[in-house]
Order: structure tokens, then C-alpha cells, then sequence
């Protein structure tokens, strides 16, 4: 009936609050989630310092759960469907998506 956003493993995530100064619902994330290895975006690229912080400590790539070939492969894997599913949505939609990709890469190596 209600909107309420999901996680990979389509676990609902539960309604916390109004921020009436962004105008925006907050939601908390499913207790089913917290050991997800898809949870947790950039694990790749910041697997050299999370182990340091404790709140990174328990990523997948930190404890071993998934191997940086894993994390890439989910990525790639990922980011090509996605862009088929855009260029089957429309052509404009395609081309803004691997300008998205391309911008996404320049980031990356800019940070990197």
C-alpha cells in the first residue's frame, strides 16, 4: 500500500522519521541486511583502510567473505545490465546512463 524501500535481498526498510528541514523520510536498515555482502557500497575501493576504521571493520572485503575480483565482477556485472536495461528503455536513456559511467570512472581515478 505504502512505499518503503527494499535492500538486495528485498528485506523492507523500516520507517524512522520526518526531517522537516530537508523534507525528506528517514529509514533504517534491515537487521537481515547487516551481514549482506551487496550492502556495502565502495568495498572495493576502500578495502586498503577499512580495517582500520570500526565502523567498515565487518565488510565483506575486510573479513573475507569476497575477494576484490568478487566485488569487481558484482560491479561490472551491475553496471553492464543496467545499461542494457536503459538502452531497452530508450535510446536517450542509454547514452545518459554510460555518460553516467564515464563520469563515475573519472571520479574514481581522480580519488584513486
Amino acid at each position: 500500500k505504502h512505499f518503503a524501500p527494499t535492500c538486495f535481498r528485498e528485506h523492507s526498510y523500516r520507517y524512522d522519521s520526518f526531517d522537516p528541514k530537508y523534507e525528506t523520510l528517514k529509514y533504517t536498515r534491515p537487521k537481515e541486511c547487516s551481514d549482506c555482502p551487496l550492502a556495502n557500497e565502495g568495498n572495493f575501493i576502500d578495502r586498503d583502510i577499512d580495517p582500520i576504521m570500526s565502523r567498515t571493520k565487518s565488510r565483506p572485503t575486510v573479513t573475507g567473505k569476497m575477494s576484490g575480483a568478487k566485488v569487481l565482477t558484482i560491479g561490472f556485472s551491475f553496471i553492464i545490465l543496467g545499461t542494457i536495461l536503459l538502452f531497452m528503455t530508450s535510446i536517450t536513456a542509454g547514452i545518459i546512463g554510460i555518460i553516467g559511467i564515464f563520469q563515475l570512472c573519472c571520479f574514481i581515478f581522480y580519488v584513486v
